[in-house]
């Protein structure tokens, strides 16, 4: 696992992480879990497991830095189980393909007149399909 974490992007506040004790165990949970759940394939087991994993880091974040360091994103990991659950593994609803549109959307030009709704769905079906 000391390998994985070497390969991983790094936030931020890393670096106010001690690299021992209770602190970087907790990193490694986390570490652990994103592991287990970000692969193409993913088990039921390893749901749950990276379940227990995101809970426990939540509680240890909030008694080890306070109940303030607790993010609206750590509180989305609470939710992470049933989206497996229902929709498989990460790689089958997250949204990274959709939001590469946005940038084709940015470029289209709307004459700012009622109804560019229409204009817009017209103009990003055309360059999806051209």
């Amino acid at each position: 696992m000391a390998d994985e974490s070497a390969s991983i992007i790094i936030p931020s506040q890393y670096s106010k992480i001690p690299k021992i004790g209770e602190h970087f165990a907790n990193w490694m949970r986390y570490v652990e879990a994103v592991r287990l759940v970000t692969g193409p394939v993913v088990t039921t087991e390893e749901i749950h497991a990276a379940h227990s994993l995101f809970k426990t880091f939540g509680k240890t974040c909030a008694r080890l830095y306070g109940k303030e360091s607790i993010t609206p994103n750590m509180h989305m990991h609470m939710h992470l189980k049933e989206c497996f659950l229902d929709f498989g593994p990460s790689y089958a609803f997250w949204l990274y393909g959709f939001e590469r549109l946005n940038g084709d959307i940015k470029k289209i030009n709307i004459n700012y007149k009622t109804g560019f709704e229409t204009t817009y769905a017209t103009m990003l079906t055309q360059t999806i399909h051209t």
